[in-house]
This record gives C-alpha cells, structure tokens and sequence, in this order.
C-alpha cells in the first residue's frame, strides 16, 4: 500500500529515479549503465587482467552523501557515522509511509530491513562519536534505526542473506503481518558499491550488462539501488481505501540442494521450488505461482 525508492538513471539523468519515473524508465526501454563513478573510486588504476578488474559498468546512484539529518533528530556526528544504506532506508521509509497515508507513529508497524553497504564503518575512525553515535554504523543497528527514528512499536529485524536479503526480509514480513504479530510492516533493501567484487569469480560481465535469460548471456552486472514497501493485510486495506499496488498470496523460502556449489543456481533448485510452491494453499487453486530466479 505504499512505495518509495530511489534508484538509477545513468549517466543522462540528473538524479535518482522513484517508483513512478523508473516504471516510465523501463516503459521507454532506457539503460542506466555507465562506468564507474570516480568518486567511488579510480577504476582505471586497478588493472584488467586475470584476477583483478573483470567488469568496469554498472548501474550507480546520484548524491549518496545526502541525508536530511534534521528531519529525523539525528545529530550531524551520528549521521556521519551511520551506513549510507541506513541513512537511505530511514528516508524512504519515511515516504514510503507517507504514500500509504498511514498514521505510523506509536503504531504497532514492523520494520524489515536488508542493506549489504556496510564500507563506511570500516574505513571510519572513532574520533566525534557520540553515545549514540557509536552503535550508528553496526548492521545489526539497520531496522531499529528505522523503528527509532519513526517511532514504529512493531518487530525491528534486519536481515542479511546476500543477493536474496530483501526477499528474506519481504518473506518473514509477510508472515508477521499474517500472524498478527503488527498491523503493518516496512519490507526495504538497498544495495550500494563502494569497492570492487565478485572479479575473480568469473561472474560478472565483461561489458558490465545483465542479460537474463538470453543466449549472449555471459555474466550478471553489478548496481545499486534502495526501494521500500509498505505491507498490511488485504482486507484492513480494502476497508481503509488504501491504493493496493499489488497483493500477496503466499511465498516460499527453500536453500538450494547441497551438490553444487553453494553460489550455483542450476534448473532443478528452481523447479524443486517451483512444485513446492504450486502445493500450498492458495485462493485460486487454478492460479499457478511466480518463481523468482537467482
């Protein structure tokens, strides 16, 4: 019942895009891929060959030092010390709440919430923090900086599970709400780079574009991104009149099976996951399931 998000528009935008602009984005069958920004860092210094630099695009957002820490009465220091990916997700959250129109504060809402952009801590030094301050940039501290700041009484929990993190935390979002266990929830992730990865795994693309699905497929690409989404139950928005962007009807988690590699995502883990899903209940028995591929 509820969306924000900023994510990129390549090197012709002249910012991140929302929900609204990104759907016109895709509509109009644009790309966002670019080389990587100089002010991540000189990619041109790191080398090409075998086990160094694989892939030098992706897809990066805008203006990622931009917080509006007064909004959300957090002093300038802990701001300095908290994740981008906090800092992003306290903002989104916000207007995401603001798109569902719901009156948050004090209210049994839950926050979920995946971030895998944990480099400012390590390369942060301990001088200016405050109390507080000190515990602005641990992982664990991602979800309950969002209740925090917002004033949410629901479950805090942030989780981390690789490239599947904010389907986690949408999964078990979805089973507190369904269990009652809040009333609402915040199901968020983002995903920002600020050093090199996966090169020497011969996973990415050598021109740094992903291509799913196609026989010139060689590799997936890197990007950044954060999106936030507001959950409730089906008939509590129906009798509020909320504006439903879609609905859930049930999900499955599975872990892939143990003979391949760990990071391998063969066929059969998908089809295991696919026939499982397709056994539990749903309204529409008729209605067959979306299986996500990874």
């Amino acid at each position: 019942v509820g969306i924000s998000a900023e994510l990129p528009s390549g090197p012709r935008g002249t910012s991140n895009l929302d929900y609204p602009s990104f759907f016109d984005f895709l509509m109009n069958e644009c790309e966002a891929y670019e080389k990587i920004p100089g002010d991540r860092f000189n990619i041109d210094a790191c080398g090409v060959n075998i086990d160094e630099v694989a892939a030098t695009h992706g897809t990066f957002l805008k203006d990622l030092d931009l917080f509006d820490h007064i909004e959300f009465g957090i002093s300038s220091k802990d701001a300095r010390t908290m994740t981008i990916g906090t800092r992003k997700l306290i903002e989104l959250s916000f207007l995401a709440l603001l798109d569902s129109g719901i009156d948050y504060r004090g209210k049994n809402i839950g926050a979920y919430m995946a971030s895998v952009a944990h480099d400012v801590w390590m390369i942060s030094g301990e001088v200016g923090y405050t109390s507080r301050g000190s515990l602005a940039y641990f992982p664990s501290m991602i979800a309950n900086r969002v209740s925090y700041h917002l004033d949410l009484r629901g479950p805090s929990i942030p989780t981390d599970t690789a490239c599947s993190s904010s389907l986690s935390a949408f999964h078990l979002a979805v089973q507190a709400v369904r269990n009652g266990e809040c009333d609402a929830a915040l199901v968020g992730g983002c995903q920002f780079i600020d050093w090199l990865a996966y090169s020497q795994g011969g996973i990415l693309a050598p021109d740094g574009k992903c291509k799913p699905f196609d026989a010139s497929a060689n590799g997936f690409s890197r990007g950044e991104g954060a999106v936030v989404v507001v959950i409730k139950p089906l008939d509590k928005a129906l009798l509020d009149h909320d504006h439903i962007y879609a609905t859930v009807r049930y999900l499955l988690m599975i872990h892939r099976l143990s003979f391949s590699f760990f990071t391998d995502s063969r066929y059969w883990h998908q089809f295991v996951r696919f026939t499982r899903s397709c056994k539990l209940p749903c309204s529409l028995c008729s209605e067959r399931c979306n299986a996500e591929s990874l």
